[in-house]
């Protein structure tokens, strides 16, 4: 084991791309779900879909990438 044990960083840029990703591909279900209209997609998912992307967005480029913790 070469790491000591305790707390380990949550890598927020990871995060934020893994939230803009969900919250387009949401939006774009919402878009063919208006356009071709084979199902219904209700607002509220839009509604999550797009403060994932903002919340995404923001951990991508206001939190900032280093580690402040480390020795």
């Amino acid at each position: 084991m070469s790491r000591s044990s305790g707390f380990v960083p949550v890598p927020f840029p990871l995060v934020g791309k893994i939230l803009v990703v969900a919250g387009a591909i949401v939006l774009v279900l919402y878009l063919l779900s208006i356009g071709f209209q084979w199902f219904t997609l209700p607002v509220l998912a839009v509604a999550l879909g797009a403060a994932g992307m903002l919340i995404g967005l923001y951990l991508i480029f206001v939190i900032p990438k280093n580690d402040v913790a480390t020795n």
